[in-house]
């Protein structure tokens, strides 16, 4: 946070990964950033009432990165997590930090 105010960086991308990861693996495939739905991304980022051009600048950040497809504009507001997002999830089990990220969503 810097003077009070939520910053992408305070976004947790693990906690967004292992939520697209968790409806990857259960076939349901997509989140979308609207907000008031089981498959809204907001819930994965932990803060309530996150304003839509944050949680839409988080996104950016991780589709830009290639960890997630989808868009980020707003026009469709559809995620899905990629191979490369998979892969950044089991590199952080394998190097001991969250464990189970990956294994608790099988």
């Amino acid at each position: 946070m810097k003077n009070g105010r939520l910053q992408i960086k305070d976004i947790s991308t693990l906690a967004v990964l292992q939520h697209l990861y968790s409806r990857h693996i259960g076939g349901m495939c997509w989140s979308t950033w609207c907000k008031g739905s089981d498959n809204s991304i907001d819930v994965a980022m932990g803060f309530p009432d996150l304003p839509d051009n944050l949680v839409r600048a988080k996104m950016k950040s991780l589709i830009q990165k290639g960890l997630v497809s989808g868009c980020y504009c707003g026009c469709r507001g559809d995620y899905e997590i990629q191979p490369d997002g998979i892969e950044w999830l089991k590199k952080e089990t394998a190097l001991g930090r969250n464990k189970n990220c990956i294994e608790d969503q099988k």
